[in-house]
């Protein structure tokens, strides 16, 4: 079934939504951007997630994880890819190619959204002053580079940095719950227009769902 923003069917995809969503008001505009995000990156890691834990609670071999499959790094690689993207509507950015400018907004996003309670501060991993850092240069740039995360490693459960014999974990659970909490809060602060969000959420979707730059 299609969502209904602004009397329009639309399924959240932009090659067969372009006509309507072009012509939809700025907050026809964020309520799909919200449908989409959820839609194709939400919605499904918190799908493949609950499966993967009830097959676990009740013994039975999962096709996601097991001796021949693990769908973890990629969850963990696809959160990365959504902080990318959100760090872009962040900072309004309108140009994909300036040196420097996607590191920067990742950092920005994390900082401003991501682990609000500050508990990476209380367990530093050893050689990242930051939360943003760490998920940009081990996590994020070692997954994009060589499908491998740089130095440290992810696990479960509600610790979201820890250390075990000798290495370095977050949790993927938490830093999904993190990272859902943080996309609600944006939203949010989009439609309030806090500290101007509107018209860099604007630059962005056009030049991302608009122009198809």
């Amino acid at each position: 079934m299609p969502k209904t923003i602004e009397g329009q069917p639309v399924y959240g995809f932009i090659d067969h939504d372009y006509e309507k969503v072009k012509n939809f008001s700025i907050y026809g505009k964020i309520d799909w951007f919200e449908y989409r995000f959820n839609k194709i990156l939400m919605n499904p890691i918190q799908i493949i997630d609950e499966t993967v834990k009830k097959a676990k609670d009740a013994d039975n071999e999962c096709f996601l994880e097991n001796e021949n499959v693990s769908v973890f790094t990629i969850i963990v690689l696809t959160i990365c890819v959504g902080i990318d993207l959100l760090g872009g509507f962040l900072s309004g950015r309108n140009n994909d190619n300036k040196k420097g400018i996607i590191r920067k907004d990742f950092i920005n996003f994390i900082d401003e959204y991501l682990d609000l309670s500050k508990e990476y501060a209380k367990r530093p991993y050893k050689d990242q002053e930051t939360f943003s850092s760490l998920l940009y240069e081990l996590f994020r740039c070692g997954l994009a580079h060589n499908l491998t995360i740089k130095k440290v490693g992810f696990g479960y459960g509600q610790i979201y940095f820890r250390e075990e014999d000798g290495n370095y974990y977050i949790s993927t659970d938490k830093l999904l719950e993190d990272l859902k909490q943080a996309f609600e809060n944006y939203i949010l602060n989009i439609r309030e227009n806090k500290n101007g969000l509107q018209q860099k959420f604007m630059s962005r979707f056009d030049h991302v769902f608009i122009k198809r730059e």
